[in-house]
């Protein structure tokens, strides 16, 4: 799975404590958990609605590189919070 433009999130994965990516904007992973925090000014405010984009490997179409490059992502969706 590859989530990108997250858009009001970090992107990262959870060892001892969330662990941030070097590049927030974009995390890709073959079929752990990716984790995500919601980036707060204070307590529960934020800009709503938060956005990222979903993409499912489909390596029949090309290749999944480590990057929104590869020819072979697809099955977009959007992911809206709140809903």
């Amino acid at each position: 799975m590859l989530a990108t433009n997250c858009d009001g999130f970090y992107t990262g994965y959870w060892n001892d404590g969330f662990q941030m990516y070097s590049d927030p904007t974009i995390a890709q992973d073959d079929g752990d958990i990716l984790s995500f925090y919601i980036k707060t000014f204070a307590g529960i405010d934020f800009i709503s609605p938060l956005y990222m984009k979903l993409k499912e490997c489909d390596f029949t179409n090309g290749s999944c590189r480590l990057s929104p490059l590869g020819s072979g992502w697809g099955n977009l969706k959007g992911v809206q919070f709140p809903q």
